[in-house]
Order: C-alpha cells, then sequence, then structure tokens
C-alpha cells in the first residue's frame, strides 16, 4: 500500500506510505503533509516513532513480541515485564522499582489473575469456583462476591462489600432484567425482538420505552421520538418528538456538517462545522436562541488544540510538554509534573465547590448509582447497559425521571420527569452537539428552553441557567455541578485541567503514551465514554501507539452481525450485554470488560472473552476501533454501524485476546 484517496479534485484527503529497503513501513505522510516516521527493527517491529514536530516515542519489545518498554517523549522508560506465558507480571514505571511503586500480578495454573499489588496501595485479590468462574474479588473494603444461574457462566448475583446486590435474570443468553438492592432499589426488564435488536426497556415496571427498527436493522422510532434516514446510506437526517424536530447533513465524507432545531416554526439551535483535511473541526459557526458565534481553532503538529478564537478574539491558548502535558494557558506557566506525567501542580481559574461531603454509591458492576452529601442519599441512577443511565431516582428512592436514547448513544434524546408525589408527567428534548453536550433542554410541548449550558473547548461549564435539571454534561458523560468533574465510564475527566484525574486503566493499551491524557489533547475530535479509548482513531495522529502497532495485524475475516440498539455513527457507544463480568477503575490490569460465551459465526469461532485488533470498515465515518462485544446469539460493536449488513464485512484481527492483564490489543 503506497496511497489512499478520499474524495475528488481540491477536497481529496491523500495519505501516502513509505517503506525501507526491507518493504517496513518507514513513514506515513498524512492529508495536511504532516509526516510521521517509524524505526523498524530487523524483524519489522516499531522501534522508535517521530511524530511530525519531532517528538520522540520509543518502544521496546522482548523476544516474544510482546511490548516490554515505552519511552514517551523527553520522559524515562517505562517497564513491563512477563511470565514464561507471555502474561504481564510486572509494571515499572519511570523512577520506581519493585519496591517503591511498581504494579505486580499473579496466577494460577489456569492463567487466571489471583492477586494484584501495588507497592503503595493495598492487594486486590481473585478468587475462582471449580469451575473457574470468577467468584470473588477481595480489596481493602472487602469481598465482593459473584454466583451463577447452575452450571452456566451467566452471573446470577454480584453483592459489594457494601452490601449492594445485582441479580440477573435471563432468556437464554439474553439479559432480561436487572435488579439492584441496597441504598438503592429498582429494576429494569429488557424485551428483544425476532431479529435480537432491543425491543423495549421497562422500569421499575411502570415506565415502558419501545423501540423499531427498519429492514436494515436501523433504529427508526425510540419511545415517541421518530427517526428519519436517508434512503441510500441510512444516515440519520432528522427527528421528530412532538411540534420539536431537528435536522443534520453531512460533507462528503459522512463526517456531520450542520445540525438544526426548531419547535414549530422557531429556530432554537444551528451549527455549522467546517473540517480539515483530517476530519478535525476548523470553523464553528452556532446560533443559539437567536445569537450567532464563530469559534475557530488551531492545532500544532502533534494534533493538539492550541488555540480558539471567538469572533476572530482568541479566548484561550495552550501550550504543552513533548508528552501532551499543559504547560501554559493563555501564555502564563500553570502545570508541573513528575516523570510518569502525574500532576504536581497547578494554577486553575475558580471552579465549583462542594457544600458538605459528596460520596458515591457504587454497584457490582462499578457504576455509579447513587450520590449522598453528608452520607445522605440525595440521587439514584438506573443504567441499562455499563454506560448509560435509563433512570433517575431522589433521595427516597422515586422515580423522578427516564432517559429515553435514540440518535447518539452516549446522551439521552429526551428525559420523562415525573413529579413523585402527582405521578405528572412532562418531557423535554435534550439538544446536544457533535459530542453529546447538551445545550438545550427544550419542553416539548411548549417549545420553552429549561436549561441551557454552555462550554468552552475542554468542557467546563461556562453557563447552566439551571443546575442538576438533567444529569447530562461535556460529551454526554455524567456531569457533577459541586466539583466541575465528569464521569465516563472507567474515569472521572477534570475540564479545568483537561485531563484525567487517573491513569488509564488498560495502561498504553490506550494507544497514548500519557496515560493522563484526554483524546490526545483534542477534546474537540472525538468521545471517550469508557474512559479508556477515544471512540474513533481517525483523525488522531499517525504517531499514537495503537495506530503503529497495527502493522501487527496478520487476518482477515469476514463476518456478518446481527444488529442491536440504536447509535449514532459519528459518536458510537456501548449497549447491553449478557452477564458482562464487572469492571471498575481499581481493576487496572484486570479489566474485564466483558465475559462472554461460545457462539460460531461464519468461519470465525468465538469462544469466551475476545476483541477485534481493529475494525476496518469502507467510509471513514463507520471507523471505530471499539472492541467488539460477543454473547450466544448476539454480536455488538461499540460503534454501532449504520449500513452493518453492507459496510461491515471485513474485520481485521491478529489473534483472539482475554481482557486480561496483557491482553489488550493496543499495542
Amino acid at each position: 500500500l503506497v496511497e489512499t484517496r478520499q474524495g475528488t479534485g481540491d477536497d481529496a484527503r491523500l495519505t501516502t506510505y513509505a517503506y525501507d529497503a526491507h518493504d517496513h513501513l518507514a513513514q506515513i505522510t498524512d492529508a495536511e503533509g504532516q509526516v510521521t516516521r517509524y524505526t523498524p527493527d530487523a524483524l519489522g517491529r516499531v522501534t522508535a516513532i517521530e511524530r511530525p514536530d519531532g517528538a520522540l516515542t520509543g518502544l521496546d519489545d522482548d523476544a516474544k513480541g510482546n511490548l516490554a518498554g515505552v519511552t514517551p517523549p523527553e520522559r524515562p522508560e517505562h517497564r513491563l515485564g512477563y511470565t514464561p506465558v507471555d502474561l504481564e507480571d510486572d509494571d515499572q514505571p519511570p523512577g520506581v522499582d519493585n519496591g517503591t511503586g511498581a504494579i505486580a500480578r499473579a496466577y494460577d495454573k489456569d492463567r487466571d489473575l489471583t492477586q494484584l499489588s501495588h507497592a503503595l496501595g493495598p492487594q486486590i485479590g481473585y478468587g475462582y469456583d471449580a469451575a473457574g468462574r470468577l467468584d470473588r474479588r477481595t480489596t481493602a473494603a472487602g469481598a465482593t462476591t459473584y454466583t451463577y444461574a447452575g452450571p452456566t457462566e451467566r452471573i446470577a448475583t454480584i453483592t459489594t462489600p457494601e452490601g449492594e446486590v445485582l441479580t440477573f435474570d435471563y432468556d437464554g443468553a439474553l439479559t432480561i432484567d436487572t435488579q439492584w438492592s441496597g441504598t438503592l432499589n429498582g429494576r429494569v426488564e429488557t424485551d428483544w425482538n425476532s431479529d435480537l435488536a432491543i425491543a423495549a426497556h421497562i422500569i421499575n415496571d411502570s415506565h415502558s420505552i419501545s423501540y423499531a427498527y427498519d429492514g436494515d436493522g436501523l433504529l427508526t422510532q425510540a419511545g415517541a421520538l421518530i427517526l428519519e434516514r436517508h434512503a441510500g446510506n441510512g444516515l440519520l437526517t432528522g427527528t421528530t418528538l412532538g411540534g420539536l424536530t431537528t435536522t443534520q447533513g453531512y460533507n462528503a465524507f459522512g463526517e456531520l456538517a450542520t445540525q438544526q432545531a426548531a419547535h414549530d416554526a422557531t429556530t432554537l439551535y444551528q451549527i455549522g462545522y467546517s473540517r480539515d483535511r483530517l476530519g478535525r473541526i476548523t470553523e464553528k459557526t452556532e446560533t443559539l436562541q437567536g445569537q450567532t458565534t464563530v469559534y475557530a481553532y488551531d492545532y500544532d503538529a502533534a494534533g493538539r488544540l492550541i488555540a480558539v478564537r471567538e469572533n476572530g478574539t482568541v479566548t484561550g491558548s495552550w501550550d504543552y510538554d513533548p508528552n501532551g502535558n499543559r504547560i501554559s494557558v493563555n501564555g502564563a506557566a500553570n502545570g508541573t509534573y513528575d516523570d510518569q506525567d502525574r500532576l504536581l501542580d497547578y494554577d486553575a481559574p475558580a471552579r465549583p465547590r462542594p457544600s458538605g461531603t459528596i460520596g458515591y454509591v457504587i454497584d457490582g458492576q462499578d457504576r455509579r448509582i447513587g450520590k449522598t452529601r453528608d452520607g445522605e442519599l440525595v440521587q439514584g441512577f438506573l443504567y441499562k447497559d455499563q454506560l448509560n443511565p435509563i433512570a433517575e431516582l431522589d433521595g427516597e428512592g422515586n422515580l423522578v425521571a427516564v432517559f429515553v436514547y435514540g440518535e447518539q448513544a452516549n446522551v439521552p434524546a429526551y428525559l420523562i420527569k415525573i413529579d413523585p408525589e402527582t405521578q405528572e408527567e412532562t418531557t423535554y428534548r435534550i439538544l446536544s452537539d457533535h459530542l453529546g453536550s447538551p445545550r438545550l433542554v427544550v419542553a416539548v410541548e411548549t417549545g420553552a428552553v429549561v436549561q441551557r449550558m454552555d462550554y468552552d473547548a475542554w468542557g467546563v461549564v461556562t453557563r447552566d441557567t439551571q443546575p442538576g435539571f438533567q444529569p447530562f454534561g461535556f460529551a454526554g458523560g455524567l456531569y457533577e455541578p459541586e466539583t466541575g468533574l465528569v464521569r465516563f465510564g472507567a474515569r472521572d475527566y477534570d475540564p479545568y485541567t483537561g485531563r484525567w484525574l487517573g491513569k488509564d486503566p488498560i495502561g498504553f493499551g490506550g494507544g497514548q503514551a500519557n496515560l493522563y491524557s484526554y483524546i490526545l489533547g483534542n477534546p474537540l475530535l472525538t468521545i471517550d465514554p469508557w474512559g479508556l479509548i477515544p471512540n474513533c482513531w481517525e483523525g488522531l495522529p499517525k504517531s499514537s501507539i495503537s495506530t503503529s502497532r497495527e502493522m501487527r495485524v496478520k487476518t482477515i475475516k469476514s463476518l456478518r452481525f446481527p444488529h442491536p440498539e440504536g447509535w449514532r455513527p459519528s459518536v458510537g457507544g456501548n449497549f447491553p450485554s449478557s452477564g458482562s463480568l464487572p469492571i471498575g477503575p481499581e481493576i487496572a490490569a484486570d479489566w474485564w470488560m466483558w465475559e462472554h460465551r461460545f457462539r460460531q459465526y461464519s468461519e470465525y469461532e468465538i469462544t469466551r472473552t475476545v476483541t477485534v485488533t481493529r475494525i476496518y470498515c469502507e467510509e471513514k465515518r463507520d471507523c471505530f476501533p471499539e472492541p467488539l462485544k460477543f454473547h450466544y446469539d448476539r454480536v455488538e460493536d461499540g460503534a454501532k454501524t449504520e449500513r452493518l449488513a453492507d459496510k461491515y464485512t471485513k474485520w481485521e484481527h491478529e489473534k483472539l485476546y482475554r481482557i486480561g492483564s496483557n491482553s489488550w490489543p493496543f499495542p
């Protein structure tokens, strides 16, 4: 391969590839003319990556091809060690040794992780029953226990040390009932249609959300929301909810170009996006409640956001060290970091401060199901899957809101507010931008705007006319107005510093040499709903660890999959799985993301927990590396591609991976 071309004429996006004398990839020149250089060893394994800005990342493999070392730009080396059967057992960040900060792992003879220990923190232990199923996870807080439905691997209950209980029921391998008991009590039932797509959710036996699909398996209705699609390509073109309509258009590359929302004849929201040849947003023209603002965005050679202009005036600028840590804002130095990229001090602007002590209730799947203030429950959530709340409860356990997801997977399309005393219901449309950040919440019946939220480029909320009216914020994450933090899956994102609060639980599997970096320094490009890895690698620098290691991909298989629930192609997302094992930020190396069983699809035999290194697709808008999720009768992928029967017929994978200590497919 020497060239790929998208589009024609002056708008064509051309990427070229050059090779060394041994036919190993030596450089990639992207559509903006930026060159990323690779240094391969004699076996073709990449040992160094030079970004267009000249920053160098070193990679070291052991004799068996395991990633043994990563040297970020101008940082010491991070070492990784393995057992004789290639399970990662030693993780030594820069500046530590086995006694002062390294992470160690132990395994049993079945190669299951039994212990994860950190020299500076408590140990995590894992126990298994006679059938090899995880039945206990022990931390300093106590033991989380798991029971199963008979001899199967379908989880029946999960009980946390605090007494929070999850109970599951199944129809074959399909989850049909999830119940919470303990601090918070609730129930979400799931009905499935004959195509194994979700037909309905029922919350607390009282509120039902039904879903309808067209012949291609594309979502056409979610509750009262009607979704309209292009007859030729299936792209979403508009929605209708009562008197409120939305429309959207795309450029020649299938990227979102326009959004508009109106109630009857009154336009509420209108936005247009201009992009460069890498698909990055360079200009946004936004009209919100009659006021128009033009935003322009600049990027450095590493693809990081360096400046924002509003109506021609610079309103924000940022500088970074070679490994992507923010070192100045608007020309003033404000951050220092250690060799592990941990933040040591930061001169941040004023931020929200909580009233009292804020705490959270966590269920057995490590989801935030409750918020407490000074020990008293003030808010609760029920979930439809691992990431997305479907209902909100008040501190008394009353159902006060139901969330309906439609065109975007990471944020609801609308919510139904329920008065806990009168049971009166009011429906509100949530109008969100390309990332899923809510901008306007509108009463469907009257068209009145009840909440407006504005953000800076990094997600800091600069205006919120009714804090707490609904719980979603920047990029569709769970927004905590009392701290300004946003929860995405495994981690909390701090928009004031533009970085995660904790290291990536999957380490360098997230594709970034800086384990705290959010979207490689470009928060406008895409989302990271899991808190692990950006949803779409298209447009990200070719110098990322993940993209550089794709040269190891060997095999192509042809697969076809039934389609599950709805999605939005430019955002992606994840939907319910059957009996998923728990996930949590403290599990780190043993990231039990999905637990699935045997199923035969085409020539590809899927057993236990597997994933695919990268999805290759025919159109850029369909390109998402989110790992596939499998169970008996359904295969899901995080992107929920728009034309699944036609587009996704080519899949590249290197080998089957168990989501465990060293098995994440990147790198």
